[in-house]
């Protein structure tokens, strides 16, 4: 298998002057099978004026900006940021060209080379969960969102409750399934699907386990569409999760793609990774 595959970034004003660049900067020199990268924002001018001045540009990818504006409605723009960019994320087939998108989250580095094989089983883009080293209570959260998406969903997650937390920021979608998904929630809801599905609010963790576009997504997949995909666990490796402090301090540099999480992390504690990494 040959074919590039775009990458979509969707980028908030509070990721604009942390770790974008870095997130494209990882994207051009760690991304293997990369064909152009399409950033979404509410913040167009701001993310232009950062790409100009980091000298982000390749002779081979073509990077576009582009304003939510141009992706959502005027009710799906009155949603919070958090609610738009679920929504732009499950619309990748609509921005990109290519027909197996993925997407990568505006404060996530791909800090080695993310190579056909660990995205691929064959030709069949491979659908990671997620395992911690340590007991956590993520797991539970991540299966109580599980549960609330297969409530949408109608359907019951046999397949997906298992394996639980599908919250990977580098996240590969096909075209085909996700005309699928919105059509089978617009047969549900109607049209503007997302207006009857997403929370009104996602201040707090309480709000957003109730939706997730990556957890939605996988639950499609396994429990409507009943396809055989192949499934492997990122052992928090493949993709890792950085929450805290102690958990950036106890990181062995040891994954594919790091995100970090929580946006108040000291980035002056993260900048030596990004320099290694060749991203800073």
């Amino acid at each position: 298998m040959s074919a590039d595959i775009d990458v979509l970034i969707c980028v908030g004003s509070a990721d604009i002057h942390r770790l974008m660049s870095s997130s494209v900067k990882s994207c051009l020199r760690h991304f293997e099978p990369l064909g152009n990268i399409y950033i979404v924002s509410n913040a167009v001018s701001e993310v232009r004026l950062e790409l100009e001045r980091q000298d982000l540009r390749s002779p081979t990818v073509a990077i576009t900006v582009i304003d939510d504006r141009e992706i959502l409605s005027p009710k799906l723009m009155a949603l919070p940021g958090w609610c738009r960019q679920q929504i732009i994320r499950l619309r990748i087939d609509q921005i990109c060209s290519t027909s197996l998108a993925a997407s990568l989250s505006a404060d996530t580095v791909l800090c080695r080379p993310v190579t056909r094989t660990d995205l691929f089983e064959g030709a069949s883009p491979i659908l990671y969960f997620n395992r911690y080293q340590h007991t956590s209570s993520h797991l539970d959260y991540e299966r109580r969102r599980v549960r609330n998406v297969a409530q949408l969903l109608r359907v019951e997650p046999v397949r997906s409750l298992p394996l639980g937390d599908f919250i990977m920021d580098l996240k590969l979608l096909e075209a085909s399934h996700l005309r699928l998904l919105r059509d089978y929630l617009n047969d549900i809801y109607g049209d503007e699907a997302f207006l009857h599905i997403l929370p009104q609010r996602c201040e707090s963790l309480e709000d957003k386990v109730t939706f997730g576009e990556w957890t939605l997504y996988a639950v499609f997949l396994l429990d409507v569409l009943r396809v055989d995909v192949p499934i492997r666990n990122s052992h928090n490796r493949f993709i890792t999760q950085i929450h805290s402090e102690r958990e950036l301090a106890l990181f062995r540099d040891d994954a594919h793609v790091v995100h970090f999480v929580d946006k108040s992390l000291d980035l002056t504690r993260i900048t030596p990774l990004l320099a290694k990494w060749g991203v800073a």
